[in-house]
């Protein structure tokens, strides 16, 4: 779970940031970092360096610096095909970036995604950060510890991510038309996953169905997702992880007309048991999130990087804050319901 602060009129002291992490622990039961810099991305990054439960501020003199041996997989945006790429292209680290013309990584990826990387390498970021937005979609996706022996057990999956995305729906007071369906499938030949039961190299498949009317039916969407997936021609072996999205949502509170056209579940609710070897993996799975003190990192093996000490400076003026949950668990459990975390919400009331 993330929470970003834009500090555009409000001046805030370390341990005032504090009291905000200490409400998100008293209240989620999970610990919280905070990455502070000049934009989102450099926020995001300098989080890193605060976990676990600490805080880290990125100024701007040290963002050179900071950027240099960092390596381009950890830029946001660079995943598995332009971190490929750019590796075939000997650039490992963002200082190496930083010698390709942004006219060459244009020709090599795009004007957008040639600028971006660009950018990013040298800390600029310029996308604002977009406030009280009405959502046009909602959504659940699980892209770890997915494995399945048969069609039942994918559709039981599916029956269960159905009621999720039902109930973050109807939390909301909103219905929707069209559901989205979206596969990640294995692909031929992949070795296994560098982390433990994630998705590895996959292939995505979507598909959509539009309903007759505005609807928060679960029976309806999840027959709708049952039927996409059989469709697909997925075998259930190569399943490695699945969203479901609801689109054309109907504003809060509005109540459509009659011929208008257009608490979470923990992560072990949406398995079943398995056969022996999918079993095995399954409780592999659950093993993982739910051991140790920081959850999922811990099983990971994540290293621990020291945080700055907490001191009586002030925020900039302008700055981004940016705080994530370190137990991945309990905010799992208690706000996500499911193995992606991806809320993005704004901190109010300071």
């Amino acid at each position: 779970m993330r929470a970003v602060l834009h500090c555009v009129r409000l001046r805030l002291r370390l341990c005032e940031l504090r009291v905000l992490q200490d409400d998100i622990e008293a209240e989620l039961r999970c610990t919280a970092s905070a990455g502070i810099s000049q934009n989102i991305m450099l926020a995001r990054m300098a989080t890193r360096m605060a976990k676990p439960n600490g805080q880290y501020y990125l100024k701007p003199g040290d963002v050179l610096g900071f950027l240099a041996n960092e390596a381009v997989r950890n830029l946001p945006g660079v995943g598995w095909s332009i971190g490929g790429r750019l590796k075939e292209m000997g650039v490992i680290t963002c200082a190496q970036l930083r010698e390709l013309s942004k006219a060459s990584l244009q020709a090599e990826f795009g004007d957008k995604t040639g600028a971006t990387l660009h950018d990013f390498c040298r800390g600029i970021d310029t996308r604002p950060l977009k406030e009280n937005e009405i959502r046009k979609s909602i959504s659940v996706e699980i892209t770890w510890g997915v494995r399945f022996a048969d069609m039942p057990q994918v559709e039981q999956f599916l029956r269960n991510l159905t009621e999720e995305v039902v109930k973050r729906l109807t939390s909301e007071d909103r219905k929707g038309r069209k559901v989205s369906l979206k596969v990640k499938v294995r692909k031929p030949g992949a070795k296994s996953s560098m982390k433990h039961l994630g998705h590895g190299p996959c292939d995505d498949k979507n598909k959509t169905h539009l309903f007759h009317a505005f609807t928060d039916s679960v029976d309806d969407i999840a027959a709708a997702c049952i039927a996409m997936f059989q469709s697909m021609g997925v075998p259930a072996l190569e399943v490695r992880g699945v969203g479901i999205s609801i689109h054309q949502l109907t504003l809060p509170g509005q109540e459509p007309g009659p011929d208008a056209r257009g608490t979470s579940k923990p992560l072990t609710s949406f398995y079943t048991s398995r056969s022996a070897t999918h079993g095995e993996a399954s409780t592999a799975a659950m093993s993982a999130i739910t051991s140790g003190p920081r959850g999922l990192a811990n099983a990971m093996d994540a290293p621990t990087i020291p945080a700055v000490s907490l001191e009586a400076w002030q925020i900039p003026v302008g700055a981004q804050v940016r705080i994530t949950c370190d137990r991945y668990w309990e905010i799992v459990k208690k706000v996500m319901g499911g193995c992606r975390c991806s809320l993005m919400s704004h901190v109010r009331g300071l």
